[in-house]
């Protein structure tokens, strides 16, 4: 709709403005841009079948086709003969792309002519560098130098920080991460007169002091100070950095959750009732914790050059020091059941992903979606 369909209409009470877009404020907009995104491919182009979708912290599918979506990015890789590259083969990628483009059209979407990419042997895909020839995927290597430049700047001043807070000119996050032994570099502006500045403090409920912890001072910039995040968030959150940054992140309990729900007015028969009650999931493996299975996989290989955990600079690399484990001696002959039971396993943390993999390996595929859950 537009403003002329107001016209004439009797409209009382709130109204909400929906001018044929996506609001991307709304906290439910990348959730709903990505479901419509997956549901147009999947059912107006034939995209995205389960055996060919890669999905976060599952095993790479293992056909020739790959695909991948992120909101509004949609991405094939498609595995094509060195020799036929040149002649830019039509392969199960361009079949997926031409249906889009009709199923694009005829749902009424804009198509973005400036990302489009076809017949790409190399690129930046969804953050990863990719080199479809040489076979190799990893982080951007500009960024890489980046913030390898970076950390050597920060080396050679020895200046070290719990948390670099930067581009926010609000003082309550450097307040409350200071209170928790966080440091900040911080700048302020100022504008407000004595006047605004009254006003400004007496529309604070219950006080100025209760909600940022200080009142607007004359020459204080409004914007500035209304960015501030009120006090007993900023210190809630400055906490949960600290905590976090110490490897303390615990989980959201059973309890608290259900109390949610019924503060939310749901009813006892709601299917989070019944899940919670049922059963609780044990935490992710952490991001910045590497699968077991990657050092494995190391240790077994035959390095030629130099190896970062042993200098071998003046000598000889040593030679692995474990053999060929025996999931990836199977991936290699084409057989992946053992190497999809070790990654599914290396989700869980490693005390409980151990023994997700002993009983994985041992008794085969067992519950493949989610074999770490446990009872609550």
């Amino acid at each position: 709709m537009d403003f002329r369909d107001a016209q004439g209409r009797d409209l009382v009470g709130p109204q909400v403005l929906a001018l044929n877009t996506l609001a991307m404020g709304d906290n439910l907009a990348v959730e709903v841009g990505q479901a419509a995104h997956f549901q147009v491919l999947r059912q107006h182009a034939c995209a995205l079948h389960p055996d060919q979708t890669l999905l976060y912290r599952h095993v790479v599918p293992q056909g020739d086709s790959v695909e991948m979506l992120s909101i509004d990015d949609h991405i094939c890789l498609q595995k094509v003969p060195l020799v036929d590259i040149a002649q830019k083969p039509q392969r199960r990628d361009t079949i997926i792309f031409d249906k889009a483009t009709t199923a694009y059209k005829l749902v009424g979407l804009n198509l973005n002519d400036d990302k489009k990419r076809r017949d790409l042997t190399k690129g930046v895909l969804l953050g990863a560098e990719i080199d479809g020839v040489l076979g190799v995927v990893g982080p951007p290597r500009d960024r890489t130098l980046c913030l390898a430049l970076l950390t050597a700047l920060v080396a050679k001043r020895g200046i070290l920080y719990d948390a670099v807070v930067f581009g926010s000119t609000s003082d309550a996050w450097g307040q409350a991460v200071r209170a928790v032994s966080l440091e900040q570099r911080h700048k302020c502006t100022a504008v407000l007169d004595a006047a605004s500045a009254t006003a400004f403090n007496a529309r604070c409920l219950p006080s100025a002091e209760a909600v940022f912890g200080r009142q607007a001072e004359k020459g204080e910039s409004l914007k500035d100070f209304a960015e501030q995040l009120p006090q007993s968030l900023s210190t809630r959150l400055g906490s949960g950095s600290v905590a976090a940054s110490r490897g303390h992140v615990p989980r959201v309990p059973s309890a608290v959750r259900i109390a949610s729900a019924r503060a939310l007015g749901l009813s006892e028969q709601h299917d989070v009732f019944k899940q919670l009650s049922v059963c609780e999931e044990a935490p992710e493996r952490q991001w910045f914790e590497d699968p077991e299975w990657i050092g494995e996989v190391c240790k077994a290989l035959p390095f030629k050059d130099n190896v970062a955990d042993a200098p071998s600079r003046g000598r000889d690399v040593a030679p692995p020091v474990r053999e060929e484990p025996g999931w990836l001696t199977a991936l290699l002959a084409g057989d992946a059941r053992g190497f999809e039971a070790v990654t599914a396993a290396a989700r869980a943390p490693r005390v409980l992903g151990r023994w997700v993999r002993l009983l994985l390996l041992l008794a085969g595929d067992v519950e493949r979606k989610k074999p770490w859950t446990r009872a609550a």
